[in-house]
């Protein structure tokens, strides 16, 4: 999972610097103002989901 986020953040950190250096800065300010925090807060969801049917029934087995 650690690695999962490490590669969402480093691919967020390659869109981010693309959308700076090539788009226009309203693109620039939805990607990072809005659309990078949905895909982090979706990407905890799927953590959260994974951790609760796999994670807790390993510990409680």
């Amino acid at each position: 999972v650690t690695l999962l986020w490490c590669g969402f953040f480093t691919v967020n950190i390659g869109i981010s610097t693309f959308t700076w250096l090539a788009m226009s800065p309203g693109a620039w300010a939805w990607y990072n103002g809005v659309i990078s925090y949905l895909l982090m807060a979706g990407l905890f969801a799927l953590e959260y989901c994974y951790r609760r049917l796999f994670v807790i029934n390993k510990k409680t087995s």
